[in-house]
């Protein structure tokens, strides 16, 4: 027993210490933070980097449909990331050279919402795409890595499969993929059918006018 608790503790410490010097330094303890730097350092017409200053009109795009409410974008939310990746992608795919189709992959409910297995493209974006880059061209949302990955025609095994579901499965969802698109389409439904009755509980303007009328001319006859 004894020997099972001293090699539980020193794993743990082992665990500790690794963990701390991937927090302290991470570009030479982290293989994730190596990875992703090789990709953002990379010398590629897809990476908006500084001094480009393509990066300025980005940003002036993202910050007006930021001010606008248009997608993708979450509510009550105060930065705009997001309207900064879509208009880059929309920038991208305006200046491929061999018209490439574009595929985004996301658990985040911004561009999209998830129904049963499926993610589907916020329509908004759909159409905004269409309109900006071509009506031709396609554009794919996921929120799974290895069906994006298997799009791509690349190899992806079973295992690996496996635990991005287990990944998904552990991650609490956010309230509007919860409700998902049924509910979303209920709650609309709702919204429309009380606007619809407040309507018809409110007097027209003509029957305004009229009772108006009524109460000016029963004013003048009186003495």
């Amino acid at each position: 027993m004894n020997k099972l608790i001293d090699g539980a503790g020193s794993r743990h410490k082992s665990i500790k210490n690794k963990i701390e010097r991937i927090l302290k330094n991470p570009s030479q303890n982290d293989m994730v933070y190596q990875s992703f730097n090789r990709i953002f350092a990379a010398n590629t017409p897809l990476n908006l980097r500084r001094p480009d200053k393509t990066r300025l009109e980005i940003r002036r795009l993202a910050r007006k449909r930021f001010a606008l409410g248009y997608p993708p974008r979450k509510p009550g939310e105060t930065s705009f990331g997001d309207a900064i990746n879509w208009e880059w992608i929309v920038r991208c795919a305006q200046h491929s050279p061999d018209l490439s189709n574009v595929l985004i992959v996301s658990r985040d409910g911004d561009y999209g919402i998830s129904y049963g297995k499926d993610t589907i493209l916020n329509d908004w974006l759909e159409s905004e795409f269409k309109a900006r880059v071509s009506k031709k061209r396609k554009i794919h949302l996921t929120q799974r890595l290895n069906e994006g990955l298997a799009l791509l025609d690349e190899v992806v095994t079973d295992q690996e499969k496996a635990e991005e579901e287990k990944i998904i499965a552990s991650v609490p969802r956010r309230q509007p993929e919860e409700k998902g698109l049924l509910g979303e389409l209920f709650e609309r439904i709702l919204k429309e059918q009380r606007i619809r009755d407040l309507e018809l509980s409110q007097p027209t303007l003509a029957e305004m006018l009229a009772s108006f009328e009524k109460n000016a001319n029963e004013d003048d006859q009186q003495p």
